[in-house]
């Protein structure tokens, strides 16, 4: 499912339709600069995102079984982090070595947890901000919690800042603006690339 007739247009799966899921999914769509699909147990047609600043409507194309994926570009993992081995089917069949795996999920050891089921793909841990609720299987609400929405850590084993952000490097989705703050954890300092949802 990797584009390549348009390289700059990057295939996202995203895995759980939850209030997390539900809303990035919803923004991204909607952006219309990504090719969507929704991995899910129970198909959708349309996914309704409310927002302070207007609702968003859009086609959401589905899959609800693992065998007809595809590898792509990015899969986000939006499940709650105890589901995280019902995702195994669908990250085995969405993953290949050039994908980005980015875990918006509860808790931390992301990378730990989802290694077992991503092969060569690379594992992103993200930390999310945003308050979403999930008010029907096709319907969330977005609410912004602080001045961003995603934090991630800069990875000096990957090259360059390849996080979430606008004209940095191939391996970006460019659905968010960030900018580096820093975060002293009492181990050797990382930096943390912080980011807003875009709002169109």
């Amino acid at each position: 499912m990797s584009n390549t007739e348009n390289p700059e247009r990057k295939a996202v799966a995203v895995i759980g339709l939850g209030s997390i899921g539900g809303i990035t999914a919803g923004l991204l769509a909607a952006l219309d600069r990504y090719d969507i699909l929704a991995c899910v147990r129970r198909p959708i047609e349309r996914l309704i995102v409310e927002r302070a600043d207007g609702t968003i409507d859009v086609a959401i194309p589905c899959l609800t079984d693992p065998a007809q994926a595809k590898p792509v570009d990015w899969v986000l993992v939006c499940t709650k982090t105890q589901d995280t081995p019902s995702s195994a089917p669908w990250l085995q069949r969405l993953c290949g070595p050039n994908t980005r795996v980015a875990a918006l999920q509860n808790g931390i050891t992301h990378a730990e947890r989802l290694a077992p089921f991503v092969g060569h793909a690379t594992v992103v841990p993200t930390i999310v901000y945003y308050n979403g609720e999930r008010l029907a299987p096709d319907r969330v609400r977005y609410r912004r919690a602080g001045d961003y929405d995603f934090a991630v850590t800069d990875d000096p084993v990957l090259p360059g800042p390849w996080c979430f952000q606008s004209g940095v490097s191939r391996h970006q989705i460019n659905f968010i603006n960030g900018e580096s703050t820093a975060e002293s954890t009492g181990q050797p300092r990382k930096s943390l690339r912080s980011y807003r949802l875009c709002a169109i």
